[in-house]
C-alpha cells in the first residue's frame, strides 16, 4: 500500500476507515473541556430505541455528564427554522438523535437536558443552536465550550468557524460524515483548542464575554424590532422619486442619457465626454469607485449627484427592499455575527443594520420605520461618547488628551485650541470640524494624504495639522510609535481585555502591505477594547433588566437600542448608563448619552440624575 499511495492518502483512508468501523477516543477527566485525554477505547456509534434513549438520558443527568453537540437544521433562515438532527457524544460513546423519528417523550427529556445547566456542553456556534431552541420556546444552558468562538478568538482572520470547516483538518470531506460522527471530530478539535485557549491566556474573554454575550444577542434577535410598514412604503417611494429626479439631472449634465450603475458607461462620459482627469484604471476601464469620485468632487458638479445617486440606490435596494422582504410579523430579526470582524466588533446581516448611512439626512430618516415591539413602550438609545478617544487617552497617558475627558472638556474643540493656537472660546465650527477629523484619523493610522482628502485641503495644509498635533500631543505620538514597534517584536497585538490579533504584515517586504499592517497595529487595541467593553456593558444591562419593563433590542457600533416601558424610563436608564459607564475602568471616565423617542429618528436627549 505504501508503494501505491501517498503517506497523505493512507492517513485520510485509515481516518475514513475508523470512522466507519471504530473510534478511538478517551474518556472524561474533571472537566467537559478535558475530554479524550485518559485511556483509549474503542466505540461504534450507538443506536437506541425510544426506551432506551430516556433511559441514557436520565444516566447523563444522575453523572452530569459532559456532552459534545452537533446538530442540523431546516428552515429558510434560523429565526424561522428547526432542528432536525443532533449529534452527540459523551466520552464513550457517539449517538444520532433524529427529531422526525423520535417520540415526544424523548425530545420532552431532550430538551430537559439542553435547559439543564448541570449537564455541561460542548457545541460549534451555540447561538445558532439556542436561537433554533427559542423558535420552540425551549432554552439552551451549560454551555462549556462554544469551538466557533474559540477558533475565532485563537485565530480572528479565518472566514469561517461552522463545524464542518473547523473539522475539516480531520477530515478530508467533513459534508460525508453524519452527525454523530461531526460530534466525536469536535471532540478532538475541543482538545486542541483548550490547551490553545490556555497559551494564549484566552480563557476569561471567552467564558467570561464571548460565550455569555452568545445568549444574549440570541434573545435580542428573536425579540426583534417592529418596523411601521406604512412608514416604510412611503419612504420607499420618496427615494424612487428623488432617485428618478438624480437621474433626469445626472443626464442634463452629462448631455446624454446612459447606464448610470454601469462602471464602463459611467467611465466614459466622466473622463473622455466631460472630460474629467482619470485618477486610476482597472481592468475593464476607468475606475468609478467611491474613493475616485470623492477627489473629483470639485471637478464638476455631476459627481455630487452621482454619489447622492447611488447612495438613494442603495438605500432603495438594501433597505426599503431588503427591509420588506425580511419582516416577520411586523418585525425584522437581524443575526448578529461575533465571528466576522477581526477587532472583535459585532456585524449583523438580514438585514445589516451597521451600515445605514446615517452622515445624510437620507440615511437618518431610515431610522423614522424602527419602533418599540410593544404597544406604547418607547425606545432608548444608549451611546458611548468618544469611546475610541477615551481608550486612547488611556493608553498614551497623554497628559492634554487625559485632562479633556477628565474635566468634560469638549475634546474636539480642545484639539482645535492646541493645533491652531487659540483660546478654547476662539474655535470656530470649521477648527473643530478639522480637528475631529484628526483626533479620529490618527487612531485609524490616516496619513496627511488621506487627512487631506477626507478635509478637502491641500495635502501640505494637512501635514502641519498632524504636525501640530503631535507637537501638542506627544504621549499620543510616543505611544503610536511604540504600538507598531512592539507589534513588529512580537508578531501581534493586544486589547485591554487580551483580545489577540497577528499581523504578519508588518514583516511584509511590500511597503504597501507593511503601512497596512501598521495602521491594523495602532487601531485594533483601541477598536478591539471598545468592542471588548461594549460587550462587557451588553451583559451587564441584560443581567440588570427584569423582562417587563425593558429589552435590549440592537446595538450598533458605540449605541445601544432597547425599548422600555414608559413608567420604568428613569429606573431603566440609570441602569443602563450605570452599567455602560462601569462596565470597565479606564484612567478616564467612560460617558455615556441617552436619547427617548417613539422611533430611532424622532429621539430626544433624555438627562439622567445620578
Amino acid at each position: 500500500i505504501l508503494n501505491r499511495y501517498s503517506l497523505h492518502t493512507v492517513a485520510r483512508l485509515m481516518e475514513k476507515s475508523l470512522l466507519e468501523q471504530n473510534l478511538d477516543i478517551g474518556s472524561t477527566k474533571e472537566h467537559c473541556s478535558n475530554l479524550a485525554k485518559e485511556q483509549d477505547i474503542t466505540v461504534t456509534e450507538k443506536k437506541l430505541d425510544g426506551a432506551s434513549w430516556i433511559e441514557q438520558m436520565n444516566n447523563w443527568q444522575d453523572n452530569k455528564a459532559c456532552l459534545v453537540i452537533s446538530y442540523r437544521y431546516e428552515g429558510p433562515n434560523i429565526h424561522q427554522g428547526k432542528w432536525t438532527e443532533m449529534g452527540i457524544y459523551d466520552g464513550k460513546q457517539v449517538y444520532s438523535l433524529k427529531r422526525d423519528s423520535q417520540a415526544s417523550a424523548v425530545l420532552e427529556k431532550w430538551n430537559e437536558l439542553l435547559m439543564d445547566d448541570s449537564i455541561l456542553k460542548v457545541v460549534a456556534d451555540s447561538k445558532t443552536l439556542y436561537t433554533l431552541l427559542l423558535n420552540e420556546g425551549k432554552s439552551l444552558a451549560g454551555i462549556d465550550l462554544d469551538l466557533s468562538l474559540a477558533a475565532y478568538l485563537l485565530d480572528p482572520g479565518r472566514s469561517n468557524y461552522s463545524a464542518t470547516e473547523l473539522i475539516r483538518e480531520y477530515v478530508s470531506d467533513p459534508l460525508t460524515l453524519t452527525v454523530g460522527q461531526e460530534a466525536y471530530l469536535l471532540q478532538k478539535l475541543a482538545k486542541k483548542l483548550v490547551e490553545n485557549l490556555a497559551e494564549q491566556n484566552l480563557e476569561r474573554l471567552l467564558h467570561e464575554i464571548e460565550e455569555p454575550l452568545s445568549l444574549v444577542l440570541a434573545k435580542m434577535e428573536k425579540t426583534g424590532i417592529a418596523v411601521d410598514q406604512k412608514l416604510l412604503f412611503e419612504y420607499g417611494q420618496e427615494l424612487e422619486n428623488k432617485i428618478l429626479q438624480l437621474e433626469r439631472e445626472i443626464y442634463d449634465l452629462a448631455g446624454s442619457k446612459f447606464n448610470i450603475n454601469s462602471p464602463q458607461q459611467l467611465g466614459k462620459v466622466l473622463f473622455e465626454e466631460l472630460g474629467l482627469p482619470p485618477l486610476k484604471k482597472t481592468k475593464t476601464g476607468y475606475s468609478t469607485s467611491a474613493e475616485t469620485l470623492e477627489e473629483l468632487h470639485s471637478e464638476h458638479p455631476i459627481i455630487e449627484k452621482i454619489l447622492e445617486y447611488r447612495l438613494l440606490v442603495k438605500l432603495n435596494s438594501t433597505y426599503v427592499k431588503g427591509i420588506s422582504n425580511q419582516l416577520i410579523e411586523g418585525r425584522i430579526h437581524t443575526t448578529y455575527q461575533q465571528t466576522v470582524t477581526a477587532t472583535g466588533r459585532l456585524s449583523s446581516v438580514e438585514p445589516n443594520l451597521q451600515n445605514i448611512p446615517i452622515r445624510m439626512e437620507e440615511g437618518r430618516k431610515l431610522r423614522k420605520i424602527f419602533k418599540p415591539t410593544k404597544e406604547n413602550w418607547l425606545l432608548l438609545s444608549a451611546d458611548y461618547s468618544q469611546i475610541e478617544l477615551r481608550i486612547l487617552a488611556h493608553y498614551s497617558r497623554d497628559p492634554l488628551l487625559c485632562e479633556s475627558f477628565v474635566q468634560g472638556e469638549d475634546v474636539h474643540s480642545r484639539t482645535a485650541s492646541e493645533v491652531f493656537g487659540v483660546p478654547m472660546e476662539q474655535v470656530t465650527p470649521e477648527m473643530r470640524r478639522k480637528a475631529k477629523a484628526v483626533n479620529f484619523g490618527l487612531i485609524y493610522g490616516l496619513t496627511d494624504y488621506g487627512l487631506g482628502r477626507d478635509l478637502s485641503i491641500s495635502r501640505k495644509e494637512a501635514k502641519y495639522y498632524i504636525t501640530k498635533y503631535f507637537e501638542r500631543y506627544s504621549g499620543v505620538q510616543r505611544y503610536l510609535e511604540e504600538v507598531v514597534q512592539n507589534t513588529k517584536e512580537k508578531g501581534e497585538v493586544r486589547t485591554l481585555l487580551n483580545r489577540l490579533r497577528k499581523i504578519p504584515e508588518l514583516n511584509h517586504s511590500n511597503r504597501i502591505t507593511r503601512q497596512f499592517g501598521e495602521r491594523v497595529a495602532k487601531n485594533t487595541p483601541i477598536q478591539g477594547t471598545a468592542a471588548d467593553i461594549m460587550k462587557i456593558a451588553m451583559l451587564r444591562v441584560a443581567s440588570n433588566l427584569k423582562e417587563d419593563e425593558a429589552d435590549i433590542l440592537l446595538q450598533v457600533h458605540d449605541e445601544l437600542l432597547l425599548q422600555v416601558k414608559p413608567d420604568s424610563l428613569d429606573r431603566v436608564a440609570n441602569i443602563v448608563v450605570d452599567s455602560m459607564e462601569n462596565a470597565y475602568s479606564l484612567s478616564v471616565p467612560l460617558v455615556v448619552d441617552c436619547k427617548v423617542g417613539k422611533n430611532w429618528y424622532e429621539m430626544e436627549p433624555y438627562k439622567i440624575y445620578k
